[in-house]
């Protein structure tokens, strides 16, 4: 009995049938017929085998091995495939993912660094930790900076000092020393703060 994966029927196809882009032309149902008859008595896992690793080294969807085929003689796609295959368009690349370096993840963590620079401070105003930033190579919106700082605070690393908390014309954050950190070399740190606008 066959097995029955992409690579298997895109052989089959196209030995039996011949090219299957743009579109098929037999129907899975076929071609696991067709399998089935020629799956040799009791060497059924070896041929799946061969076929499927066939599909996926030589046979493969978008770059066959057609010059170098063994089976090219036999082949119903073969005096076509190349030429079928360079007029299908290409599926478009995905979007990369986001550099980590882009990651808010990331930028909280430059924050926190720099905040932890300034332990002996009163404060931090926030456009000269967007300029810290900057010199970190990362070009950081206000409002994203903003975000980023509410977040920390949320999260009990930052401590934003409200309206009525004001320093000057600006607020203020400061990070708080975590409570399992006393007793150690940080505790005499003093409060980092900075402004926000």
């Amino acid at each position: 009995m066959p097995f029955f994966d992409t690579n298997i029927h895109r052989v089959l196809h196209r030995v039996f049938f011949g090219p299957d882009v743009p579109a098929a032309t037999a129907k899975p149902k076929e071609i696991q017929v067709l399998a089935s008859g020629l799956v040799p008595p009791g060497r059924g896992w070896a041929w799946n085998q061969a076929v499927m690793e066939f599909g996926a080294l030589r046979c493969t969807a978008r770059r066959p091995a057609c010059p170098e085929c063994p089976l090219r003689a036999h082949c119903r796609a073969h005096p076509k495939m190349l030429e079928v295959l360079a007029g299908v368009p290409r599926a478009q690349k995905k979007a990369r993912a986001p550099k980590y370096e882009d990651s808010n993840r990331y930028l909280r963590g430059r924050v926190l660094a720099h905040l932890r620079e300034e332990a002996a401070s009163d404060g931090l105003p926030l456009p000269d930790l967007a300029r810290r930033l900057r010199g970190d190579a990362a070009d950081v919106e206000p409002v994203r900076l903003k975000a980023v700082v509410e977040s920390l605070e949320r999260d009990g690393l930052t401590k934003v000092m409200r309206p009525t908390e004001r320093v000057g014309d600006h607020l203020a954050v400061a990070e708080e020393r975590a409570p399992y950190a006393a007793g150690s070399e940080r505790e005499d740190a003093a409060e980092i703060r900075v402004s926000l606008p």
